[in-house]
């Protein structure tokens, strides 16, 4: 997954007025559930066992664990 996909996935669940500046936003919990589901069912890695996953509410957070976790490459 590249980290184009992930900026996808999260502005499908965020409101449109925080799409321009998507990188300095924090999401809420249901965002970021929704979030993690679909990034569970589209990696072959299993996201939910990433420590501090739940911790990555952040689009800076999430790309940083992510990546150390071979989930997702830079584009």
């Amino acid at each position: 997954m590249k980290k184009t996909d992930l900026i996808k996935i999260i502005k499908k669940y965020l409101n449109k007025k925080y799409h321009k500046n998507i990188n300095k936003v924090e999401w809420d919990s249901l965002v970021h559930l929704n979030i993690l589901m679909e990034l569970e069912g589209k990696s072959s890695n299993k996201v939910s066992e990433i420590k501090r996953i739940t911790d990555a509410n952040s689009l800076n957070k999430l790309t940083k664990l992510l990546s150390l976790n071979g989930v997702i490459k830079n584009d």
